[in-house]
């Protein structure tokens, strides 16, 4: 070391005395530090031997100062003799530079200049060579003139060394491994290059991006398409600026001890090379192998022109191929090449990755050297930014986040029922985000009618975002998904017309009842009054809790199940098979694509556990027929209900346990099956064949895995190819099945040789003369056995192919006992039926066959069921019915409040300051004109007397509405009918005739329906003695007090057409005692069923609506049943609506029947408002 200032405390050896110590403060003053050794290399035999003209030293201080070991150097003026020395036991070994003439550099540099004398070097290496010191004269009489007319010198650079090895002598004597580490090879550094980025090459600075700093920095952290960099320093093993050797003109300039000998035209720098020198490698992964047949029906992947033999099983590989590493080496270009070698240790990195995964590594290595892996780092690859071009949705028979790339299916829906659609956020490159930040920007655009109203939520999975869409009515949509203005997948909604639904209720219910009141309130209904059909006057307050919410909330379809059965089921629990076609109630947006939206309940609204075969089974959920396993309690009758999007599956396996007779496994754990009641014994072992005579299965071939799996997270894996393999059985919860019973079990099949197969009753063995097995006492199995066939499973006694073809998947095996027979099924399909035999166990196997020249395969098993099961008890679904429902629909009788109004019927009721106020009504011709206030808050009721009255109050069958802070009734009888308008203010209780004008005569008339929509009433229909029903439509100006006749009219005389009816159009039925209910968001009204048509007393069932603003002013059809037995068809009831779109109308009389039934009706024909964004 060579400081500028004596520097003798820092001389101090460290780390094992290999590396001397010197501070930070000290490198300022540091001039020098020669790695000495440096002539030493190994050979082949990897042993240290001296090198011939590899005397060259690197300064490791950064300063750019070269040196040699055992190094002489002096120069002398022309006539003096220059004395060469070299300290005692050495001699002078080597020549390096000999020049009398003109030589330029410094000691230890010298180099030629102009001039020299030709014999320079021959001269001194004759007078010095092998010597421990000479001299030599600088003389014209030696060397002649060679520069003329100028001053000349002797420069000489000369080495010393040992004469021969003397192991006598210190260990650091040339030709031995140097006592220290100063350029020993280390790791390269890994560093940030951007607080460095002035001081670069320029090679660097042009390729990295600008503005970067550190603090931006991180080498564990990468996104997909965007460049990462980083730079290497090459470093000893002391941490200083290390160099690698490179052949040069036949020589060495730099020998690194730790690398081999070099070869003629080996070169070594620069280290790092692109592809070889480093790489971003994705762990592998277990995923399904693909089958491609061969003539010896060997298992293979496809995935080129040469597909790779798997080891049948699953395939282990990583998702993409590994992104090589791109180096920039400072030294090229000519870059440098100075003595002092200025950036020939540094590299810059970079690698793009466009495939996301969170497990990355970014390995480095020294392999272009004869290294190895210097740096494996983790290293997480975030997606890029969303675009909703490259983003996918779900078909409607998939789940998230495994859907089909590049796709955005059609849809189909039913106009007010909300289709859901899962939308995959991708970056350009197809990787699935994994966060929801993009939320606020996602919208819809929706084209084809009306206005459609939808929501954007989180899905359960990150990245994945769930679209709720309604359409207002049916047609076909353009849908396209967009975020922040940029527009994605466009598709199709093709949507049916919306049906009417029964609102289903548990539990106590009102009674049939009819001409009483109802409106609504945050979502629940209040009812009050009206009469049963014995004309007996009811003063009941009921509320239905609905729990209402516009998505994701509500079952839509409902279906009864019937038991039906030859035997008395008692109240024990049963498990029967209900089979459901979910792939097309998913094609038709009625079911969910997991099946989550499932819900069995009993007659009093129990909740029935059921277990739903796992998607991915022949039978599973998504499949065409989907078997789920319902617990029923001795009822002969249940209802299954679907359609709900925000319903969570409650679908479990313990059905299958809770009676006693039965078991269900899955393989949910870690250890073996064997510590989980599974038994493998010499005694239940098929020892005859196919395994070897005398050998027992292995425990070994039996674990649990998380390769493949259809329920939870794990299977056993049977491995038939790495090991014996074997047979386990497990009797627990099933030993006293008897002969009616069911075993089930789920294997997946990877398509290569040996067998595994499923039994109920298998027992020993005995051996026959060819290769097959014979089971007399339990001869029934069904699975894999290539040595009777190997394109199909097969079942025995004997082993007989059956007509289902093997695929690698998941398959299902089955044995279905009774009495009488015992049926065995693959995949579903009736393979065989054979004699009756009783349930011992839950037998599996699995091996290879002693003569097969294959290896056997690894199977897969899970969801293995067994219970008993009665054949002549089984269940059938009915017809579909559509519904509106909610398990918190409750009604509740608050009739045992301590005050209430007297009872009565025909009276109104309207919603103002969080109460519910009545007017009127009738009880035996007594009307009556006092208000009643229900509060919501307080659930209580009071009376609100009035301060000032008018004549001609009281009345029934009126109409009343709310106009900001006064009602408004108008009409009704007394008993006589009234044409009146009264209002009555709420703050003042006060009541007052209004003034009215009008061009037209408005008749008295009753049982009409009214509604506000912005500055005006409506009035619609009733009755007008000496005419009966009438389907006029009148309008009320609140701001001028004016009565105008919309229509139908006769006279084509009004103030201004845009308030008259325009034909041709079609008009509904003249009707009285209909319900009416108004949507501000869309300025219309809509009529459900009613009293008239043709003979004035049918009962209607048609719902109608009528855009107020439009300028058309027509009528148009929501709903028209064409049977009397129509959930519509009624009249007296009253009506209200939730959410400004469900029209909901309760009891009233039908055809024939009173009810105290819930009809909702979707009344968004016109458009829907948008919801508040969920954040």
């Amino acid at each position: 070391m060579i400081y500028s200032a004596v520097k003798p405390n820092t001389l101090t050896d460290v780390r094992d005395g290999r590396c001397p110590a010197i501070d930070k403060a000290d490198r300022e003053d540091l001039v020098a530090y020669y790695r000495f050794n440096e002539g030493a290399v190994r050979d082949e035999h990897n042993r240290l031997v001296p090198q011939i003209n590899a005397w060259a030293t690197k300064d490791s201080s950064g300063k750019g100062n070269d040196g040699f070991v055992g190094l002489f150097s002096d120069e002398t003026a022309q006539n003096r003799e220059m004395h060469i020395r070299c300290p005692a036991g050495y001699v002078i070994s080597e020549i390096l530079f000999a020049n009398y003439g003109s030589s330029k550099g410094g000691y230890g540099t010298y180099e030629f200049d102009e001039c020299g004398a030709a014999n320079s070097m021959s001269y001194v290496e004759e007078r010095c060579l092998n010597r421990r010191s000479c001299k030599v004269l600088a003389a014209y009489s030696i060397f002649g003139n060679p520069c003329r007319r100028s001053s000349k010198t002797l420069a000489v650079n000369a080495i010393c060394a040992l004469p021969a090895p003397d192991h006598t002598r210190a260990p650091w004597a040339i030709g031995d491994p140097a006592p220290h580490w100063v350029g020993s090879t280390g790791a390269p550094d890994v560093v940030c290059p951007f607080d460095v980025f002035r001081e670069l090459p320029e090679s660097f600075r042009a390729a990295l991006p600008p503005g970067m700093s550190c603090d931006e920095w991180d080498l564990g952290n990468a996104t997909a398409g965007e460049t990462e960099y980083f730079m290497l320093r090459l470093r000893d093993q002391c941490g200083y600026r290390n160099r690698f050797p490179q052949k040069r003109g036949g020589f060495i300039t730099i020998v690194n001890t730790t690398i081999l000998v070099l070869d003629e035209g080996d070169e070594h720098e620069p280290v790092m090379e692109t592809g070889v020198s480093g790489q971003l490698l994705y762990p592998p992964d277990y995923r399904v192998p693909r089958h491609v047949p061969h003539d010896d029906d060997t298992c293979v992947i496809g995935g080129g022109a040469t597909p790779e033999t798997t080891v049948c099983g699953m395939v282990l590989e990583p998702p993409s191929d590994p992104v090589p590493v791109e180096y920039l080496w400072a030294g090229s270009n000519g870059g440098f090449f100075m003595y002092c070698s200025r950036y020939r240790d540094v590299y810059l990195g970079m690698y793009n990755a466009t495939y996301s995964h969170e497990r990355a590594t970014l390995s480095l290595n020294l392999d272009k050297v004869g290294g190895r892996a210097f740096r494996n780092m983790h290293v997480d690859v975030a997606p890029a930014e969303l675009s909703v071009a490259a983003s996918t949705t779900c078909t409607a028979d998939e789940t998230a986040p495994d859907c089909s790339p590049h796709v955005c299916r059609d849809i189909i829906a039913e106009a007010g029922v909300e289709a859901m659609l899962e939308f995959i956020a991708k970056d350009r490159f197809g990787n699935r985000l994994r966060h929801w930040d993009d939320l606020p920007a996602l919208s819809l655009k929706i084209e084809g009618g009306q206005s459609a109203a939808y929501n954007v939520t989180r899905g359960a999975i990150r990245g994945v975002f769930e679209f709720f869409i309604i359409f207002p009515h049916e047609g076909s949509f353009s849908v396209t998904i967009e975020a922040g203005g940029e527009p994605g997948c466009q598709f199709t909604a093709t949507v049916s017309t919306q049906l009417p639904r029964e609102a289903i209720v548990y539990g106590t219910a009102p009674e049939a009842r009819f001409q009483h009141s109802m409106v609504e309130h945050n979502d629940d209904l209040y009812m009050f009054g009206g009469s049963r059909r014995d004309k007996t006057y009811l003063a009941e307050t009921w509320v239905l809790s609905t729990g209402y919410r516009r998505f994701a909330h509500r079952f839509h379809y409902r279906r009864s199940v019937r038991v039906r059965s030859g035997r008395s089921m008692g109240s024990g629990p049963h498990v029967l098979e209900v089979d459901i076609p979910s792939r097309e109630w998913m094609r038709q947006g009625k079911l969910q694509a997991d099946c989550a939206d499932i819900l069995f309940l009993d007659s009093s609204g129990r909740r029935m556990d059921y277990w739903i075969e796992p998607r991915g089974a022949p039978s599973g959920c998504g499949s065409p027929t989907a078997k789920l396993w319902v617990e029923v309690h001795g009822t002969s009758e249940f209802h299954l209900y679907y359609g709900n999007r925000g319903f969570e599956s409650y679908s479990d396996p313990a059905v299958f346990s809770k009676g006693g007779l039965g078991m269900f496994e899955d393989f949910e754990y870690e250890d073996s099956p064997l510590d989980h009641g599974w038994d493998l014994s010499a005694a239940h072992h098929d020892s005859c064949s196919p395994l070897e005579p005398g050998k027992t299965g292995d425990p070994r071939s039996f674990s649990t895995t998380t390769q493949v799996s259809l329920s939870g997270n794990r299977s056993m894996m049977v491995d038939a190819y790495s090991r014996i393999g074997g047979s386990v059985k497990k009797t627990a919860g099933a030993a006293a099945i008897g002969s009616n019973f069911v075993l089930k079990g789920f294997f997946f099949d990877t398509y290569c040789h040996g067998f595994h197969y499923l039994s109920p009753d298998f027992d020993v063995c005995r051996p026959v003369m060819n290769t097959k097995a014979l089971l007399p006492d339990t001869r029934n199995a069904a699975g894999v056995y290539t040595d009777s066939k190997q394109d199909r499973y097969c079942f025995t006694y004997p082993w007989i192919a059956s007509g289902v073809d093997r695929t690698i998947a998941w398959h299902s095996f089955a044995f279905v006992g009774s009495d009488t027979e015992l049926k065995m099924y693959v995949d579903e399909v009736e393979v065989a039926t054979t004699e009756p035999t009783n349930f011992s166990s839950v037998f599996v196997a699995g091996g290879n066959f002693v003569d097969d020249d294959h290896a056997g395969a690894r199977g897969y098993w899970d969801a293995v069921l067994a219970l008993q099961k009665w054949s002549d008890v089984s269940a059938a679904v009915g017809d579909e019915q559509p519904v509106f429902f909610s398990e918190a629909h409750r009604w509740r009788n608050l009739s045992s409040l301590e005050l209430s109004p007297p009872a009565r019927q025909a009276h109104s009721a309207v919603v103002y300051d969080g109460g519910m106020y009545i007017f009127g009504g009738e009880r035996s011709y007594h009307a009556y004109s006092d208000v009643w206030r229900y509060d919501f808050t307080g659930s209580a009721w009071s009376f609100i007397p009035s301060t000032e009255l008018v004549g001609t109050l009281s009345r029934y069958d009126h109409s009343a509405v709310v106009y900001n802070d006064t009602m408004f009734v108008y009409g009704g009888r007394s008993p006589e009918a009234r044409g009146n308008l009264l209002m009555y203010d709420f703050s003042r209780r006060s009541w007052h005739n209004v003034a009215t004008e009008s061009m037209d005569t408005m008749r008295a008339r009753f049982g009409h329906g009214a509604v506000v929509i912005d500055d005006f009433m409506y009035v619609y229909g009733g009755y007008i003695y000496d005419v009966g029903a009438t389907n006029e439509v009148w309008s009320y100006d609140f701001q001028s007090k004016f009565w105008t006749k919309i229509g139908p009219r006769k006279e084509n005389t009004v103030v201004d057409a845009y308030y008259a009816m325009i034909f041709p159009q079609m008009l509904p039925h003249a009707r009285f005692s209909t319900a009416i209910v108004g949507r501000k968001t869309t300025n219309t009204f809509y009529i459900i069923g009613g009293e008239g048509g043709e003979h004035d007393y049918n009962v209607l069932m048609d719902v109608a609506g009528f855009p107020t603003d439009s300028e058309l002013k027509q009528w148009f059809l929501v709903h028209r049943a064409t049977s009397a037995s129509s959930i519509v068809a009624r009249h007296d009831s009253s009506a209200a609506l939730i959410d400004d779109m469900w029209a909901c109308a309760f009891g009233g009389v039908g055809e024939s029947k009173f009810l105290n039934d819930t009809v909702c009706i979707f009344v968004g024909d016109m458009g829907l408002s948008m919801p508040h964004r969920d954040s």
